[in-house]
């Protein structure tokens, strides 16, 4: 074998060690990254599992995000509803400025299928490493399930806070009515009855007592049908949704166009849509100043489908109180879901989708 050969031959080991070493480098770089992103995400999900505040989750998320790719400096911001932006954290690691020129990656957090919001990772002095957009990009889809999660957890926990303080609140109006009407109702018919029982012991006939206890058992009566009807209509019980929506909007200030094309539904499903319809109509009286109202009903394939629809002056919004959140927490128990618009000097739509299926 000639030295050529034998050169030749080294070359080739030494290029196969070097190669070899090389990529078991790159594999303990990645092996590194990988367990900073575990331990990242870690720590996120243990704040998520706790039950901690969102505010908590998402200062957590930027931090965490900065120091995965060694940012100075973070952000992270949530696109709202209405097309506006609201930063929710941010993370500055107070790292001394230098005059080199930073850089600057932004990804956006996708959650359930829509654009949640945008995490920025800064530097004020060298540029951020190779491999930072496809470590934030991986990071970022993991922190999108914790923050569905999070968020998910904070509005169960928010809607079954306002079922109890309206359950609560129900039975206080209820006992209120109770005591204020048929309850006082009852007393004076007693009082009366037993007026004219002494009457009828001193040999009178106690002709205007026994009117007036009439009288005051009559109301009784009507005022604790009142209470009964509030709680579950009798037209909804006996004759149906349809049957229930009819008397509804027929004791209206507003004129209220009624469309309905479905069948009987089971119990829950017509109570439900009953109640979303009737406080979405208690709404456009006390609120919209509308000169109309439409209410349509429908089975669609597999949903159910509630629309209220008004012509008055729009501008519903859940945070002043208008109904909307008490009406969203009454179509989720079902698994369904609400949605509004109402835009200014446009009059408000609600419309809610039921599923049909294990109802």
């Amino acid at each position: 074998m000639g030295i050529a050969t034998v050169s030749r031959a080294h070359a080739d080991h030494v290029t196969e060690l070097v190669h070899t070493a090389l990529t078991a480098a790159q594999a303990r770089d990645e092996l590194r990254v990988l367990t900073h992103e575990h331990v990242a995400l870690r720590r996120v999900a243990e704040l998520v599992a706790r039950g901690a505040a969102l505010d908590e989750v998402f200062q957590a998320v930027t931090m965490e995000a900065a120091k995965l790719v060694g940012g100075s400096r973070a952000g992270l911001r949530r696109h709202e509803h209405d097309g506006s932006v609201t930063t929710v954290a941010t993370y500055d690691a107070e790292l001394p400025t230098v005059s080199t020129a930073g850089t600057q990656l932004t990804m956006f957090v996708v959650v359930e299928g829509r654009i949640w919001g945008a995490l920025t990772i800064g530097t004020t002095g060298s540029p951020l490493p190779e491999r930072s957009e496809q470590s934030l990009r991986q990071f970022t889809g993991l922190v999108a399930a914790a923050i569905a999660n999070a968020e998910n957890k904070a509005h169960l926990t928010a809607s079954r806070a306002r079922v109890v303080a309206t359950a609560d609140e129900t039975r206080r109006r209820l006992q209120r009515d109770v005591h204020d009407g048929a309850q006082q109702r009852l007393v004076q018919t007693i009082i009366t009855l037993k007026i004219a029982l002494q009457a009828i012991g001193r040999g009178e006939t106690p002709s205007r007592e026994l009117g007036e206890a009439l009288h005051h058992a009559q109301r009784a009566q009507a005022e604790l049908r009142d209470v009964v009807h509030g709680i579950m209509p009798a037209s909804l019980t006996h004759g149906g949704l349809r049957t229930g929506l009819e008397s509804l909007v027929g004791g209206l200030a507003v004129p209220v166009k009624l469309q309905m094309s479905m069948p009987r539904l089971p119990e829950r499903l017509e109570t439900t849509v009953y109640f979303f319809v009737a406080e979405a109509l208690t709404n456009v009286v006390k609120h919209a100043r509308a000169s109309r109202a439409e209410v349509t009903v429908r089975v669609d394939g597999t949903v159910l489908r509630a629309e209220v629809r008004d012509d008055g002056i729009g501008g519903a919004d859940p945070a002043r109180g208008s109904g909307l959140t008490g009406l969203a927490d009454r179509v989720q128990a079902l698994d369904g879901t609400l949605t509004f618009t109402s835009a200014g000097g446009s009059g408000t739509v609600v419309r809610a989708c039921l599923p049909l299926a294990d109802q």
